[in-house]
């Protein structure tokens, strides 16, 4: 888990070849420990971060004001179910707002959010 953590934080820096290398390795230890729905996980990542291409304008006004609070409550730790029940929503409109959150900023899964919603609101701050 832990090369996974840390694939996941290299997708946040935009360090797509290192992430993918992590993820690699995350995957093969998962696979010969018998962990199956992680490195199916994995894979699903890979993938994702394979063909996915980061875009070229990252800033706040790319997210809706609803996106980035459903993002922020995603790094924050709460589940779809949980950030639905906040926002007073259902948990297929908080996985529409990630899916393009997702999308908007480059990112495979929601343990990479983290580091580009900081870097946007850094940008904001400057």
């Amino acid at each position: 888990r832990s090369h996974a953590v840390v694939g996941a934080a290299l997708i946040g820096m935009g360090e797509r070849d290192a992430a993918l290398r992590e993820l690699s390795v995350a995957r093969r230890l998962a696979e010969s420990c018998g962990a199956r729905a992680l490195a199916a996980e994995l894979v699903d990542t890979q993938l994702t971060l394979s063909v996915r291409r980061a875009p070229t304008v990252r800033s706040m006004d790319t997210l809706t004001v609803r996106e980035h609070e459903v993002a922020e409550l995603a790094v924050r730790g709460l589940t779809n179910r949980q950030i639905a029940e906040k926002l007073v929503v259902s948990v297929k409109t908080v996985e529409g707002h990630l899916s393009r959150v997702f999308t908007k900023l480059g990112v495979p899964c929601r343990t990479a959010l983290a580091a580009p919603l900081r870097k946007m609101e850094a940008e904001l701050v400057h």
